[in-house]
């Protein structure tokens, strides 16, 4: 109960605890603040981490005193997978078809684990892959009121994406009982997901209605939005995210008198969005109709052909944060009252930490001036297709002709 997630292109990405934004909520890893890769938020992206990586999770709606104060929500403390009791060896793999993009999904596992040395010391490796490429559909607008106080369109967004998201992991955790009293815990873990998104975009910025609904002097923008043909890129957007982990830590029972247990670890996140483009093309002064028989579902139609689209906006930009925790702690358990119905316990400690975020960013944009306009030409003198599709799930629309991914991939911004 009240715990929800935030979905991004149907993955579960971030956590909301008791309605409160997942930024406002504290990840660990193994009681560890995990580092986030996101530039823009303090919050964790959960789907770096495979759930084939994970034993289990807790989640703390109240921070209690041995917690840090630094979530509001709550605090999500996922465990990764310790040595095993017994022997262990467990393999999974599977597959999906995704309807839309017309591509497969693959996923796979492997678990191995093992006591060794009359079982004073335990290892386990888990390893993950998983590869999905998926397509999906969207429809977004932004609405006013008229002067006659009706709700109408102000803009309007139909969007398509096609998407690739490949993610690799790796773990591996190892405890040595040095005897009953002492014990000692070493974990690292290390996740990578590479993130390729295109996306065309049909953009309606609207001028005054009639009682018809019919807008003589609106705006059409047309968007293609991608990467270069060289590198990883593949002609996409390319978002590369990067978490890793190292914990060493150890419990000691000092006699009866108390128990004491000490960590140290060091997290860190990268992203790295390199050469992300976008090629606008703009029609302005364009007659739109628009249906708001259905107002959950409102309908645009327009006669603009291609060949009136000009150049609006050429950009590129380069992204890249780095994110870095490292932490030392130590806490005793004290026995206050040690029988009886009263039986207490006296927790203290003391802990260090720093933690750095670095955020470099790099913006080209190209504004074109009527010359400019002349020299590049219109979208039809590009290489364009059409992206049409027959069953678009966010609505009635046909979404129509833009500049291809390759074309756009193919530019030289050095020039």
């Amino acid at each position: 109960p009240s715990i929800s997630v935030n979905y991004n292109q149907g993955e579960a990405r971030y956590a909301n605890i008791r309605g409160v934004g997942p930024s406002l909520n504290t990840v660990t890893i193994d009681g560890e603040l995990a580092p986030s890769a996101d530039a823009e938020t303090r919050a964790v992206q959960l789907d770096l981490m495979p759930a084939e990586m994970i034993q289990s999770i807790e989640v703390n709606k109240t921070v209690t005193p041995d917690m840090d104060a630094d979530a509001i929500g709550g605090s999500i403390n996922l465990v990764t997978r310790q040595a095993p009791f017994v022997r262990r060896l467990s393999v999974t793999v599977g597959g999906g078809y995704n309807a839309l993009s017309g591509k497969p999904r693959i996923n796979s596992s492997l678990i191995v684990g093992k006591r060794f040395f009359d079982e004073k010391v335990g290892l386990i490796f888990s390893g993950s892959w998983d590869d999905n490429r998926l397509q999906s559909h969207n429809s977004e607008g932004i609405w006013r009121f008229d002067e006659s106080g009706s709700i109408i369109p102000k803009q309007w967004d139909v969007r398509l994406y096609e998407i690739r998201r490949l993610r690799r992991s790796v773990s591996a955790a190892s405890d040595f009982r040095v005897s009953e009293n002492n014990r000692f815990f070493f974990n690292v873990m290390y996740n990578h997901r590479d993130d390729w998104e295109n996306r065309v975009r049909l953009r309606y910025r609207i001028d005054e209605l009639d009682q018809d609904g019919f807008s003589e002097k609106s705006i059409i923008r047309r968007q293609t939005k991608g990467g270069p043909g060289s590198g990883r890129n593949n002609n996409a957007r390319l978002e590369d995210q990067r978490t890793q982990k190292i914990q060493l830590k150890g419990k000691h029972n000092i006699g009866d008198l108390f128990q004491a247990e000490w960590s140290m670890s060091l997290g860190k996140a990268t992203e790295d969005r390199p050469r992300e483009r976008y090629i606008s093309w703009e029609a302005g002064d364009a007659p739109v109709v628009i249906d708001l028989a259905d107002p959950a579902a409102p309908g645009f139609y327009d006669q603009v052909g291609n060949k009136k689209f000009k150049i609006e906006e050429l950009s590129e930009e380069f992204k890249k944060t780095q994110e870095r925790n490292r932490r030392f702690k130590i806490d005793f358990d004290v026995p206050f009252v040690r029988k009886g119905a009263y039986k207490s316990t006296f927790y203290f400690g003391g802990k260090i930490k720093g933690k750095t975020k670095d955020r470099d960013q790099a913006f080209n944009q190209i504004n074109f001036t009527n010359a400019g306009e002349e020299q590049f030409g219109k979208m039809t003198d590009t290489e364009i297709a059409d992206f049409g599709q027959k069953n678009f799930l966010a609505g009635n629309f046909d979404i129509g002709y833009f500049t291809t991914y390759n074309y756009l991939g193919a530019l030289d911004f050095s020039d």
